[in-house]
């Protein structure tokens, strides 16, 4: 499943879902620490926007070769 004709994509939902977002919040805690609360509302938005393509990409590995991630 991590290799083959559709590992790109599964890394790509991995990262973009999953590590991507854990970046963003930590990020996104220290900022509201400083009390940015915009730009700490922008990276939840961000990290968001990544839990959502991430989801997309899975759909999608799911619907055209079976690969459940």
């Amino acid at each position: 499943m991590l290799t083959g004709g559709a590992a790109l994509f599964v890394w790509l939902r991995l990262v973009v879902s999953l590590v991507a977002p854990l970046v963003l919040s930590v990020m996104a805690h220290r900022t509201a620490r400083t009390r940015s609360m915009e730009s700490a509302t922008g990276l939840l938005y961000i990290a968001l926007a990544a839990v959502t393509s991430g989801t997309i990409v899975a759909a999608g590995l799911a619907y055209g070769s079976g690969i459940l991630v």
